[in-house]
């Protein structure tokens, strides 16, 4: 029996990202029925009318750059009203958030190291390997090159940090 189930199968991986999907799907469902105010973050951004395009279409178009007013559009608000409204339901601003996901995606790709700095920096929407490798220093605290050979690791105070990570990058 061990030996079918660690045959890989026809479909497999379709199969197991559908499952995923399906998973996904039941948290949001769930978190959406039990959501309470003092929910934030990107499940709460889901749930929201307001915040739920803008949040979708950055998730769909990360090289895109967005701005306030193309986002609120998207959300069928004005401008004010949708940056409030996602600050206050997502916890963040919609760039700053944008900026965290662009990271999220870069450090995934880091750690995979099939890509250089530079083709991750493009594929995430920044103009330029200087200008990627300037916030991802400013918001992780270490160069890509130092994140992708393992030299940090996880601040508990810190959302963009990854658990079982070294360090020997001073982050003062």
């Amino acid at each position: 029996m061990r030996a079918k189930l660690a045959k890989p199968r026809p479909a497999g991986d379709f199969v197991i990202g559908r499952l995923v999907e399906l998973i996904f799907v039941e948290i949001m469902r769930s978190h959406h029925s039990s959501a309470s105010t003092e929910n934030k973050g990107l499940l709460a951004g889901l749930a929201d009318k307001v915040t739920e395009p803008a949040l979708a279409a950055m998730h769909r178009d990360v090289v895109r750059s967005w701005t306030v007013a193309e986002l609120a559009k998207l959300s069928g608000v004005s401008r004010s009203t949708f940056a409030t409204r996602f600050r206050k339901v997502v916890g963040t601003g919609p760039i700053e958030y944008l900026l965290s996901w662009r990271i999220a995606l870069a450090k995934q790709e880091l750690l995979a190291g099939m890509k250089s700095v530079s083709e991750i920096a493009f594929e995430i929407g920044f103009q330029s390997s200087s200008a990627f490798s300037s916030a991802f220093t400013r918001e992780v605290g270490a160069p890509p090159s130092h994140f992708a050979r393992g030299q940090i690791f996880a601040d508990e105070d810190d959302p963009h940090s990854l658990p079982g990570r070294r360090t020997s990058v001073n982050r003062n």
